[in-house]
Formats: C-alpha cells, sequence, structure tokens
C-alpha cells in the first residue's frame, strides 16, 4: 500500500523531472557541501551560519554526508569539529579512513577536532545553563563547521520534555552565536511518507530527510530536501549512493518505483 502511495505521488517527476522550488531570496554566502548533488538540491549550498537536521533511519547514509560536508571543509582551510556521540573518536577515525578521508592528518594540524560523549559528562543544570566545555572550546576554536552524530542523546540528557526543548533552543543558538555552519544528525525511526516531525525539524533553518524506498526485492536509498530557510530548493525525492568516495545524490533522477 505505501509503495503505491509513493508511486502515485511522484510518478510525474519520472516524465517531467520538474524542480520544485520554494521561492524565497538566496540572501547568505553559500557554504559548499562536497557531496555531489546536494549543493544544486540547496540552490548553491547550506546558508552559512544555519542549523541543518540530517534525519534518517539506521544505514541511509546520514554520518557519511555530515562526515563528508566536514572534510570538504577542513580541506579548504576551514576548522572543523565533530561531536561525535554514537562513535569514540578512534572509530570516528577508522570510518572516514575507509572513504580516504584523511581526518587524522586535520586532527594533528589542528584544523579538525572531533569530541566525543564525555563532553556532556556534567549535570543536568550545567548543561541547562551553556553547555560549559562545549562553549568554551567552540569559542576558543572558532570553527566554521561543525557537525553533531547525532542529536538523538539529547533524549537521554533531559528527562524533562519542557527542559528538553528549551535546551534544544539554547543548543542551537549557541552554533548561530558562534557563526558554525551545521549539520546535525537524527535518528528518525519512521520511513516515508510517515515521518513524524519532533522539535529538531521546526527549530532547524534546513531539514534534509533520508529515507529506504522498497522496490520489490531491492532497497534504494533517498534524500528528500524538505525545507532550507534563505534558499530556493529542489523539493523534489532523488535517489542517492554511497560510493568508494562519499554519498553521491542524482539529482536528474527519480526514486525507480516511479519508473514505469
Amino acid at each position: 500500500m505505501q509503495d503505491v502511495r509513493f508511486a502515485s505521488i511522484y510518478s510525474a517527476s519520472y516524465h517531467l523531472l520538474v524542480k520544485s522550488r520554494q521561492e524565497v531570496p538566496n540572501m547568505k554566502k553559500s557554504v559548499n557541501t562536497g557531496v555531489s548533488g546536494l549543493d544544486e538540491l540547496l540552490d548553491g549550498g547550506l546558508p552559512e551560519g544555519s542549523v541543518t537536521v540530517l534525519s534518517g533511519p539506521p544505514g541511509v547514509g546520514k554520518s557519511t554526508i555530515a562526515m563528508q560536508y566536514l572534510y570538504e571543509g577542513v580541506q579548504k582551510g576551514e576548522p572543523g569539529l565533530l561531536l561525535s556521540i554514537e562513535s569514540n573518536t578512534s572509530d570516528a577515525l577508522s570510518y572516514a579512513s575507509a572513504f580516504n578521508w584523511d581526518f587524522d592528518k586535520y586532527v594533528k594540524e589542528g584544523k579538525l577536532m572531533i569530541l566525543d560523549r564525555s563532553i556532556f559528562e556534567e549535570s543536568e543544570m550545567q548543561l541547562s545553563h551553556d553547555f560549559g566545555a562545549l562553549r568554551d572550546i567552540m569559542k576558543e576554536m572558532k570553527p566554521k563547521r561543525f557537525v553533531v552524530d547525532s542529536v538523538t542523546f539529547f533524549d537521554f540528557l533531559f528527562r524533562d520534555e519542557i527542559a528538553k526543548k528549551m535546551n534544544i533552543m539554547r543548543f542551537i543558538d549557541l552554533m548561530k552565536t558562534n557563526n558554525c555552519t551545521t549539520i546535525m544528525t537524527l535518528k528518525q525511526s519512521e520511513n516515508f511518507p510517515n515521518i513524524q516531525y519532533n522539535e529538531w525539524h521546526f527549530l532547524s533553518d534546513g531539514l534534509l530527510a533520508m529515507f529506504w524506498n522498497r522496490n520489490h526485492a531491492e532497497n534504494e536509498r533517498c534524500i528528500w530536501a524538505v525545507k532550507m530557510r534563505e534558499r530556493n530548493i529542489d523539493t523534489n525525492i532523488h535517489p542517492i549512493k554511497i560510493t568508494e568516495k562519499g554519498v553521491v545524490i542524482y539529482t536528474n533522477d527519480v526514486p525507480s518505483i516511479t519508473a514505469p
């Protein structure tokens, strides 16, 4: 039933490949992502200083896109900061090396810093105030690009829903105060089109939803640019692949299930 709904919604795109665009002015400087096809979807790249949520189920490529974006920056001399909640520093370095991204080199040069979840081993009261150690690191390092993988950890940091919502806003404000162009990954249990939106989706500047498209016995990775403030984005759904060089988005294609 889900496949039928998906096909009926997007079959027209297969024949026309019409670009659905949010008609808004492109005001801020664009930050190139380094992900093939993503800048095209986003009308030139991420707005400088913006906060973008990359949500999706396991294995769809969220962490790959986020780290690919970070690597693009450090190669250009832009300081990068990775907050790796899901894994420790050595695991993050190992993951990057699988794509021949030499994170270790830039860590040694001081252009890239990798933090793990131990940065949040503080009381809830301290976190609620100003995010303590993270705030100090950002003030000293002045990163241009920031990746958080993933912000799902907020569910465990704050037991109270009101406290969690307030601290999501404080966390996003911290990124903006430091003018970091930020990508945050978010675990999403539901698959398209049954996505349940939450505070991260609404409070962020941008939302990129990733999901699995089932086509008979095959599964296909897809991406959907749901929103990006101050950008004239392509809101069509497109297939993606994870290659030996990272993620590639096929902006001239639509998911295979819509093909006749």
